[in-house]
């Protein structure tokens, strides 16, 4: 079979549930049926690569055969690599930023200020944040005392990111005086962010359906956005719980508008806004 001259093959009722089977275990990502497409036209991409012509012939290379870990991460790069912009959400980084200069006005951040920036993918979403963080300290006239530690299931979205460099587009939210302050425009048009605020960063693979294997200690941030949406309900709550267990009190979660509707935990009280979906963790003596 030639690839270059015949049809890629369909992805048959029975491929896509072994498929979406493997996808949901794995990572969690529950696949719709409006989806369908977009899993076959990915796959059969990297088939063509491999010069593979059955997508059960690939689907063992991705969990029975020699190298099927190597496969699989290749794989799901092209899965999950999502696109996102500096600043995407305002509302919910003005929100952290508000939380930080309330903390710093009481004088109740002495000790680092923890970020974790999950499904980070190529970076925007934590530079995002340690730009906000770093003005915060700013204008209280002290000196950074913050941490961001930022995750994503994508090691090929980890290199992107840990390059920081970006096409101008990517900018096109970023306020003007960041942008003179935080990025540097190379010869090739590619706008890299450079600051010493990158000292404070760490870039890790890590899968949220591995939380125990993730980082151990408590944050005050946890910025989880545009991630649950991939997971059925149930599997949501329940991730969200194991989350609140890595708040510090008086710490917040912040995720995407609607990502969940029904979630309830007895730690965490929502807060009471329309532009952001946040949650904070109930205070003692913070």
């Amino acid at each position: 079979m030639s690839w270059t001259y015949e049809r890629a093959p369909v992805l048959s009722d029975s491929q896509f549930a072994m498929w979406s089977q493997l996808l949901e275990l794995r990572v969690g990502i529950s696949l719709g049926q409006h989806q369908r497409q977009f899993l076959q036209s990915q796959v059969s991409m990297r088939m063509r690569e491999l010069g593979e012509e059955s997508f059960s012939d690939y689907f063992h290379k991705v969990t029975d055969a020699p190298n099927a870990q190597l496969e699989w991460a290749i794989l799901i790069d092209r899965l999950v690599v999502k696109e996102t912009t500096f600043f995407r959400h305002k509302p919910s980084l003005n929100f952290v930023g508000q939380h930080l200069q309330e903390r710093l006005a009481r004088g109740a951040a002495k000790s680092s200020y923890d970020i974790w920036s999950l499904a980070c993918a190529s970076g925007e979403e934590p530079y995002s944040l340690a730009m906000v963080a770093n003005e915060c300290y700013r204008q209280a006239s002290q000196g950074p005392n913050f941490s961001i530690t930022a995750t994503d299931v994508s090691r090929v979205a980890l290199a992107l990111a840990k390059s920081a460099c970006y096409p101008e587009r990517k900018l096109e939210f970023v306020p003007q005086s960041y942008r003179k302050k935080y990025f540097v425009e190379n010869s090739a048009g590619q706008f890299q962010f450079q600051h010493p605020v990158t000292e404070r960063m760490c870039f890790s693979c890590g899968n949220i359906l591995n939380l125990d294997d993730m980082p151990m200690f408590e944050f005050d941030v946890i910025f989880c956005q545009n991630l649950l949406v991939y997971f059925q309900q149930e599997l949501r709550k329940k991730l969200l719980d194991s989350l609140v267990e890595k708040l510090k009190p008086g710490a917040i979660l912040v995720i995407g508008l609607g990502e969940v509707t029904t979630w309830v935990n007895d730690a965490v009280e929502r807060v009471q806004r329309a532009d952001v979906q946040a949650y904070i963790k109930s205070a003692d003596n913070n």
